[in-house]
């Protein structure tokens, strides 16, 4: 397959001064294809800023013939791996014309211009994509949901057992601590090829909306059992970690934390709080989802595809 643009088309790297006009374009999108907001310019920002990203070579704006932006995609080299991340979207006006198969293309090419590169790796969040993946090649691995939780009602408090508390995230003596707890129970989950301490760094706390006072870290004895990690933005709040120590499961940790995440983004004005859950989590943490009343919105799947 080669990349074929309808007449009057084209594809161009965008500038740094184009973040806000790329996020309204993946916020849009979102909108018309679920209902509502999934992405944020902090979300892309951290994309942008993500260490050995070249914004003049990882990331494409693709213009129709009329000079409307009809998709966006962008990618990152991990060693033997591409990964296409899933702010690649096509403009559902414009369908019927272009689907993301040409984006996948071009990070193919991209992938081929370097021997390391072995295999692309991407998510998928829509129907739409998910098709042409499937017929361009590509296996799926993984299965993960979006879940939401409605905050605007009365919600429970957070209850811990006798031993367990609440205790303030100090980064400069926590930050490893609550790392070697998330990675660790992270590592139980099939298909995680796992993370450096610098990684999880830069995925979390070196993020310009990072805020220090939304890790929730449970103790007993002084040693970090469980830990909730949050986000906060106009459209929601997010819980993107949640981990306990596997001693420590089976105690209602993981519930407190969720419920003390519910109640300190209701204290922020804001209607919802989302993460996502592994389809495949042998922990019970669906199951405890749905118990702690949220339900489920999206599906994200993972493929992969080796690299001839």
């Amino acid at each position: 397959m080669k990349i074929s643009l309808p007449s009057g088309w084209r594809i161009v790297s965008p500038a740094k001064s184009d973040i806000e006009k790329v996020t309204a374009f993946i916020v849009e999108c979102d909108t018309l294809y679920f209902g509502e907001p999934d992405t944020t310019q902090a979300d892309v920002e951290h994309e942008w800023s993500r260490p050995g990203f070249d914004l003049t070579q990882n990331a494409f704006l693709l213009f129709s013939d009329t000079g409307e932006i009809a998709g966006y995609t962008d990618y990152l080299f991990s060693g033997e791996e591409l990964y296409i991340t899933p702010n690649t979207v096509i403009h559902p006006n414009h369908l019927e014309k272009v689907n993301c198969s040409l984006f996948y293309l071009l990070a193919e090419e991209k992938a081929r211009d370097f021997e390391r590169v072995k295999n692309i790796r991407t998510i998928s969040v829509r129907e739409e994509s998910s098709r042409v993946l499937t017929e361009m090649g590509y296996t799926p691995i993984q299965t993960q949901y979006r879940m939401v939780k409605d905050i605007t009602g009365e919600l429970d408090e957070p209850i811990l057992q006798e031993g367990y508390d609440f205790m303030p995230f100090h980064p400069a003596d926590d930050a490893y601590a609550v790392f070697d707890v998330i990675e660790t129970a992270f590592q139980e989950l099939p298909h995680r090829t796992g993370n450096t301490f610098e990684g999880w760094q830069t995925f979390i706390m070196k993020r310009r909306d990072f805020e220090p006072a939304l890790v929730w870290t449970v103790r007993k004895q002084g040693e970090i059992a469980g830990v909730g990690i949050g986000f906060d933005d106009p459209i929601g709040g997010w819980v993107r970690q949640l981990a306990v120590r596997k001693e420590h499961r089976g105690k209602g940790i993981a519930l407190a934390i969720l419920n003390k995440a519910f109640l300190e983004f209701q204290k922020r004005g804001r209607q919802t709080v989302g993460l996502t859950v592994d389809s495949e989590n042998a922990t019970g943490a669906p199951q405890l989802y749905l118990h702690a009343g949220m339900r489920q919105t999206e599906k994200y799947v993972t493929y992969i595809k080796k690299i001839k």
